[in-house]
């Protein structure tokens, strides 16, 4: 009787931790099926919220720019536009002049510096001989 009785308690011990495994693997499932729901139920109110704040983007957008802002905005794309080509051109210029400058060489700058300094020396004479013409005057 004490073997039967042994037995039968191994045997509910057994039924019973079958009973928590089946329960366990159940409320895993339960709580996977929660998950799924709260994940679905996010993924929606972020697409709501994203289509809102579009809504709400765009209501801005018609708000600020009315007819006139449009019209003066595309004004002044067309000014900047064409005072950007211009520089460009500009700078290309600019650019073709300094390579010849530089093609020709040492020399010519040389040339450039006598040049310049001569220029600065006339400038000094003109102005010592306008100021002796002043005290002459006085």
């Amino acid at each position: 009787k004490r073997q039967a009785y042994k037995d039968y308690i191994e045997l509910l011990q057994l039924k019973l931790e079958t009973l928590i495994e089946i329960v366990s693997i159940c409320k895993i499932n339960h709580q996977y099926n929660l998950d799924k729901s709260a994940i679905n139920w996010l993924q929606e109110r972020t697409r709501t919220l994203e289509l809102k704040l579009k809504v709400l983007k765009n209501q801005i957008f018609l708000d600020t720019y009315n007819n006139q802002s449009v019209k003066a905005l595309k004004r002044i794309r067309f000014y900047l536009e064409n005072t950007q080509k211009e520089n460009i051109e500009e700078n290309a210029k600019i650019r073709a002049k300094l390579q010849d400058y530089k093609q020709l060489g040492e020399q010519f700058e040389q040339i450039v510096s006598d040049f310049t300094l001569l220029q600065k020396q006339i400038e000094e004479k003109q102005w010592a001989l306008k100021q002796i013409q002043q005290s002459k005057d006085v």
